[in-house]
């Protein structure tokens, strides 16, 4: 396998529980992508988090490979996730007035870099493996009318009292207006 993802549909009451889980478990967020010029800095989880952004997960106990390219288009560096030691994650919540997108970790186990596979080191790919299955029974459920996807307990509750409404077109949660 060269990559795996969770999906799942989250609250932003939900993206909180979250960051204070990341405490917890001492996993470290750093931004996805920084202005030309500025150092990485980690991210203070209970600041400067959106819900609707792309972050950096990394253990506390591990060393961190973090690859960031230059785009000079946008003159920013950009992680580049494929040769990283990080779990990519994009959080959304409730992105407009009618809508939640779902929120994904992301992360790949080797990349292929000049005709080779490149592995990545087996500690970073248990701890991985360890963060989703601890992050999935503390907070993901299925629901039978979201196909394969995940979703946080609140969001089953709205889904159960009918404020949220599956979208096949899209893979999205509609909120209905009761």
């Amino acid at each position: 396998m060269l990559s795996k993802q969770v999906n799942f549909f989250s609250t932003k009451a939900d993206v909180k529980l979250f960051l204070n889980h990341f405490d917890e478990k001492g996993v470290l967020m750093y931004p996805y992508q920084i202005k030309f010029g500025e150092d990485v800095k980690q991210l203070n989880k209970l600041e400067n988090i959106e819900t609707n952004m792309m972050v950096m997960l990394i253990s506390d106990t591990l060393p961190s490979k973090i690859n960031y390219d230059f785009y000079e288009g946008i003159q920013k560096h950009v992680c580049w996730v494929q040769s990283s030691e990080i779990i990519e994650y994009s959080i959304h919540a409730e992105t407009n007035e009618n809508e939640i997108s779902p929120s994904r970790f992301y992360y790949n186990e080797k990349f292929y870099r000049d005709d080779l596979y490149v592995v990545k080191d087996e500690k970073f790919t248990q701890w991985v493996k360890h963060f989703y299955n601890n992050f999935k029974k503390r907070f993901l459920v299925k629901h039978d009318s979201c196909r394969d996807w995940y979703v946080t307990k609140s969001v089953y509750e709205l889904i159960n009292a009918g404020k949220l409404v599956w979208d096949d077109t899209f893979n999205s949660l509609l909120i209905k207006n009761v």
